[in-house]
C-alpha cells in the first residue's frame, strides 16, 4: 500500500489516464483501493520499490510494482487503477449479462484483450513514472462488499536510496 503522497499521486495518473481512454475508446470504469496484492511476501527488508506507468493486460489496467528484497529476490505485482466495460474476471458484463459462449473476448470492441503500450493513451502525468517510494506499508485486508478494512499494518522504509532511472 502507497504512503499518501505516492497513493495521491497514482490516483491522479489513473483519473487522467481514464479521461484519456475514455474520451477516445471504449468506456473504462476505476478500481478501488489502489493496493498491489501478494498472497505472501518473502521476509527481509526491502532494497527498492519500483512502480512503473500503465498498462493493459486483459481488460484490466495497472501499475506495474517491483519489490525489491534485501536478498535480490524481486516480486512482480500490480496495482490495478481500472476496467474495460465489460470485461469483469467472471465473464459478466456491467450489465450482469455473461459473455461466455460468444467466441470472443468483450473487453475491446476488436475482441483483443491485451493492447500494446504504444496503443495506450498520453496522460497528463505519465513523466512521474517510474516511481520509487522510499516508504510504503503492507497489511492483510478483508473486503465486505464494497468496502475494505486493512488489518496487521506494517509499514516499510527501502535500505537504500534507489535513483538509478530505467
Amino acid at each position: 500500500m502507497p504512503q499518501k503522497d505516492t497513493a495521491l499521486d497514482l490516483a491522479k495518473a489513473a483519473k487522467s489516464f481514464i479521461r484519456a481512454y475514455n474520451s477516445c475508446r471504449q468506456t473504462v470504469f476505476p478500481r478501488f483501493p489502489l493496493y498491489a496484492f501478494a498472497d505472501k511476501l518473502p521476509e527481509g527488508g526491502f532494497s527498492a520499490c519500483t512502480i512503473r506507468a500503465p498498462q493493459q493486460e486483459d481488460g484490466s489496467f495497472f501499475f506495474p510494482v517491483e519489490m525489491t528484497y534485501a536478498g535480490g529476490e524481486t516480486l512482480r505485482l500490480r496495482i490495478e487503477f481500472a476496467r474495460l466495460e465489460g470485461s469483469w474476471p467472471d465473464g459478466r458484463t456491467t450489465d450482469g449479462r455473461t459473455t461466455e459462449g460468444s467466441g470472443q473476448d468483450s473487453s475491446r470492441p476488436d475482441g483483443n484483450a491485451t493492447a500494446p503500450l504504444q496503443e495506450l493513451p498520453q496522460f497528463e502525468g505519465q513523466e512521474k513514472f517510474p516511481i520509487r517510494p522510499r516508504v510504503f506499508r503492507t497489511g492483510r485486508v478483508e473486503f465486505k462488499g464494497s468496502s475494505w478494512e486493512v488489518w496487521e499494518e506494517r509499514w516499510h522504509k527501502v535500505s537504500q536510496l534507489n535513483t538509478a532511472s530505467h
